[in-house]
């Protein structure tokens, strides 16, 4: 049993140095990309926003909205109300009214067609009725910088690119709670970027873009209609497939960044990140599954290595050897991101962060195959 452990640790841990080594390399590669400023206003855009329950919050994107630098001629606003149970369709129709100047769409879903999951529904509602030659994509609760859209279009430009996708960060981090959110999630962020320089095996539907056109030939390719999460990812794969690697790009620019909240509270985080896991039943990306396997069997091993130490006391020693090799090996891809976007603060939570997420990371990716959860109060099970 210990022999079977060790061998399953060191080839794990090799495989996983091996990987995260890619990413370092390939995050310096992208910042290193020169590109040139190419003024083109000519490019038409529909930003899509399902939006669900979120009175709150969506008055603020669309102020930043309206804000873009980028020719509100050449823009429209798409807001899909995704059966809210809140006020949120009338506060969207109330800023429509105060701000005519600008293109507006407000669609509410009709309660008959309620039989498929809301916002992959809402979403491709959104892109049936839209005008644009590119789709933006964001989330009700984010943040955009006024130069949003030029920097899109700019990135567009520069490139032959049928799907991009840009960083994603989180706003008004203000307890430990959510810095501990933010320093993983930027782990997410800086790995999926990075995987995307060559093999793109994941991205953030807050701050997608992709062609129209190309949208129609890959949408038939898409596996997400079975699971409630996953529009953004499922997408991406059916871009990968039919139109290669390299027809997938990330924008790294800082005015291209979209800013979320983290999570108030453990539930709401636990359920979030079951709810990402529970896509994974749809992978058939060979470059998805590997890097999954990788990652999940080097932390697994590490968990297990640490519980059987206490049977076997000979296991100790490797579990601290190789528990401060995870650490020396992300350390530098975390720096990397958080030097970038000005926030190596939080990485004085780094350890912390390292001792919760090797438990927390094998429970989430068995429960998202298991458990029910909730998101915008529904309760949903793949």
């Amino acid at each position: 049993m210990e022999t079977i452990l060790l061998v399953i640790l060191k080839l794990s841990g090799l495989l996983y140095l091996i990987k995260v080594l890619d990413y370092i390399i390939n995050w310096s590669a992208l910042l290193k990309q020169k590109r040139v400023l190419i003024n083109d206003n000519s490019i038409t855009i529909s930003i899509i926003i399902a939006a669900r329950n979120e009175e709150n919050t969506i008055t603020n994107l669309l102020n930043d909205l309206i804000k873009q630098t980028y020719p509100s001629d050449k823009y429209e606003i798409i807001i899909i109300d995704d059966f809210s149970d809140d006020d949120t369709y009338n506060v969207v129709n109330n800023f429509i009214i105060d701000n005519g100047s600008h293109a507006f769409q407000l669609i509410k879903q009709k309660k008959e067609d309620n039989n498929t999951f809301g916002k992959k529904k809402a979403i491709n509602l959104g892109i049936s009725l839209a005008k644009g030659t590119l789709i933006v994509q964001t989330d009700a609760d984010c943040r955009v910088g006024e130069e949003w859209l030029s920097t899109i279009v700019n990135n567009y430009s520069n490139s032959d690119a049928k799907m991009m996708f840009g960083l994603v960060a989180y706003n008004n981090d203000t307890t430990i709670f959510k810095k501990l959110q933010h320093l993983e999630f930027l782990s997410l962020i800086v790995s999926g970027a990075a995987a995307a320089f060559t093999k793109p095996i994941m991205c953030n539907g807050a701050n997608l873009i992709y062609e129209k056109k190309a949208y129609e030939e890959a949408k038939s390719l898409s596996k997400s209609d079975k699971y409630a999460s996953g529009d953004d990812v499922f997408l991406m794969l059916s871009f990968k497939k039919l139109f290669g690697n390299k027809s997938i790009k990330v924008i790294t620019d800082k005015e291209a960044i979209v800013y979320t909240e983290a999570k108030e509270t453990l539930k709401e985080f636990i359920n979030q990140r079951i709810r990402w896991a529970s896509k994974a039943k749809g992978y058939k990306d060979f470059d998805i599954i590997l890097t999954a396997l990788i990652v999940l069997l080097f932390n697994l091993s590490l968990v297990l290595t640490f519980i059987l130490s206490f049977i076997y006391n000979a296991l100790f020693f490797p579990f601290i050897l190789f528990f401060i090799l995870k650490l020396l090996i992300d350390f530098p891809l975390l720096y990397k991101i958080t030097k970038y976007i000005n926030r190596k603060d939080l990485l004085i939570y780094y350890i912390p962060l390292q001792i919760l997420y090797i438990p927390y990371l094998c429970f989430t990716a068995i429960a998202g195959f298991i458990f029910k959860y909730k998101w915008k109060d529904r309760v949903v099970r793949d």
